[in-house]
C-alpha cells in the first residue's frame, strides 16, 4: 500500500466472511478499508481480492498490544501515524470478542484521554446484549457510552441486528466535533448554527 495516504480510512475488524459492509464501503467510496481479522481464514478471505484497497491482516483491534490483539492507536501509529480514522467497525459474534470489543473502546479512551475529541469520524459497534444484566456489563457499556459522548461521539442510531438469532444490537456513533476536518471559519459557524447537534 505505497504512494499517496488514502483520502480515507476504514477500519474493521470482526467481520469474518461477511464483509458486505467493506465491499460496499469500496464501491460507494475512495477509501482504504484496513480489514484485521484473527482467524486462519484470512488466506480465502473475500476481502483478499481486493489488494489495492485492503490491507488484511490476521490481527483484530483490541484493549492491549499482543498476541493477535493490537490497540486503535499502535494501528494509526503502524498506517502511516495516521491522526484520524473515518470509520471504525468492531464486530463482536461471541461473548470472547465481545469483551475484547468492550476492552477495546476502553483503551481508546484511555489512550485518547487527552485530547478533546476522539480521532474517528464515525464508530459502529455490534455487541451481544442478552446477557449485560447477569454480569454487571450494563454498567460498564454505559459508563463507556457517556465517555465516548463527553470525547464527541454521540449515538445516533441503534438497533437489534436482523442478521442473527443472538441477541445482538448494532450501534452507531458520529463525531460531532469532526466536522472541523472538512470546514472552517464561517463555513464551519454557518453549519453549527443549522446543525441540531
Amino acid at each position: 500500500m505505497e504512494g499517496d495516504p488514502a483520502p480515507c480510512s476504514v477500519y474493521s475488524t470482526g467481520s469474518k466472511e461477511n464483509s458486505f459492509f467493506e465491499v460496499e464501503v469500496m464501491a460507494l467510496t475512495n477509501c482504504t478499508v484496513f480489514a484485521y481479522e484473527p482467524s486462519a481464514a484470512v488466506v480465502d478471505h473475500p476481502l483478499g481480492y481486493f489488494e489495492d484497497r485492503v490491507n488484511l491482516q490476521s490481527l483484530a483491534i483490541g484493549g492491549k498490544d499482543g498476541g493477535h490483539l493490537r490497540t486503535l492507536k499502535t494501528l494509526m501509529q503502524t498506517n502511516g501515524n495516521q491522526d484520524w480514522v473515518d470509520v471504525v467497525k468492531l464486530s463482536a459474534a461471541t461473548e470472547e470478542d465481545d469483551n475484547q470489543t468492550i476492552e477495546a473502546l476502553e483503551k481508546v479512551l484511555e489512550d485518547f484521554a487527552e485530547e478533546d475529541s476522539l480521532p474517528i469520524g464515525q464508530l459502529l459497534v455490534r455487541l451481544n446484549v442478552g446477557d449485560w444484566n447477569k454480569k454487571g456489563a450494563s454498567r460498564r457499556i454505559l459508563s463507556i457510552f457517556e465517555d465516548l459522548e463527553d470525547k464527541g461521539l454521540r449515538l445516533f442510531h441503534a438497533e437489534a441486528s436482523s442478521f442473527s438469532e443472538e441477541n445482538v444490537a448494532d450501534f452507531s456513533f458520529g463525531n460531532s466535533a469532526g466536522l472541523s476536518r472538512f470546514l472552517e471559519g464561517k463555513d464551519l459557524e454557518k453549519y453549527i448554527k443549522k446543525s441540531p447537534l
